[in-house]
């Protein structure tokens, strides 16, 4: 059953990627590529990594975060909360 999930998971994640980047918001603020002042980005969960985590090798349980990737530079932007699509 836990095969199952992470297969569908999967398939939800490409699916979003193949429907192109999208403009997202942070706070209240629109997100934009520090470095080219880019407003389209992809997103992609990320693992917040602990050493002692990875120490006694349990890094599953970790939290996650979000990470953006610019469409124009690919420039990778990080957030502990989940940013909101526009």
């Amino acid at each position: 059953m836990k095969k199952l999930g992470r297969a569908l998971k999967a398939g939800a994640k490409g699916f979003a990627n193949a429907c192109g980047p999208v403009c997202y918001q942070a706070g209240g603020v629109q997100v934009r590529c520090t470095h080219c002042k880019g407003e389209l980005f992809r997103e992609q969960e990320a693992l917040l990594n602990t050493s002692g985590m990875t120490l006694v090798n349990l890094d599953w349980l970790n939290k996650s975060g979000t990470a953006l990737l610019c469409e124009n530079c690919g420039l990778i932007q990080c957030y502990a909360k989940k940013p909101d699509k526009l």
